[in-house]
């Protein structure tokens, strides 16, 4: 009876506890490529939506991209009363397809 008890508590029972450390080991495998991208998902959209520059210097940057929209705006008017058909088929076409993709209006385009 007590070479029973050894062989089972000796073999069968690091065994029984190989096999469970085993079987989460790849249930937890299963789902680490997918909490992976998401918080790789998560990071880059955190990162995405950030000024390049620190908080004091940050006003910088976004009177910088409002002299840049002015700008667009301006080459926007400019375009459309060019003499070039191309150029103004181009931009039809274009306008076309930021409507279609851009449920917001494009405030180039509005006359």
């Amino acid at each position: 009876m007590e070479a029973i008890y050894i062989l089972f508590a000796s073999i069968l029972m690091p065994n029984l506890l190989i096999a469970k450390f085993s079987y989460t080991f790849q249930k937890i495998q299963e789902n680490i490529n997918q909490v992976w991208c998401s918080q790789r998902y998560r990071a880059i959209k955190d990162y995405y939506g950030r000024p390049p520059l620190p908080p004091p210097l940050n006003v910088v940057f976004y009177l910088f991209c409002g002299v840049v929209w002015v700008t667009r705006c301006f080459r926007c008017q400019n375009n459309e009363e060019s003499d070039n058909p191309y150029r103004a088929y181009k931009l039809k076409c274009l306008n076309l397809l930021s409507i279609e993709l851009n449920p917001l209006p494009n405030m180039c385009a509005m006359k």
